[in-house]
């Protein structure tokens, strides 16, 4: 491997891992479901023991009463206040 195809490498990761960070952050319902339905997908009866546990690995964890995890509405600040 030369050095250009290492670094276009890296920098491919670089901008994937931010891609999905920025997914994760700015939508997060849409990562919700997806997982959901990517994990359902795993945890059908004739899957494979490695798809059923790859299944639970992707499955969302309960959300508690606020959506972000917090209890307060302001957790995650991407509410709009109504002081301007």
């Amino acid at each position: 491997m030369n050095y250009d195809t290492m670094q276009w490498t890296i920098i491919g990761l670089a901008v994937f891992a931010s891609a999905v960070y920025a997914i994760r952050k700015l939508a997060p319902n849409a990562v919700r479901r997806t997982r959901t339905k990517l994990a359902l997908m795993f945890l059908q009866p004739d899957c494979s023991p490695t798809e059923r546990k790859l299944g639970r690995w992707l499955a969302p964890k309960p959300q508690p009463s606020g959506a972000c995890g917090s209890t307060s509405c302001n957790g995650c600040g991407d509410s709009k206040s109504s002081a301007r």
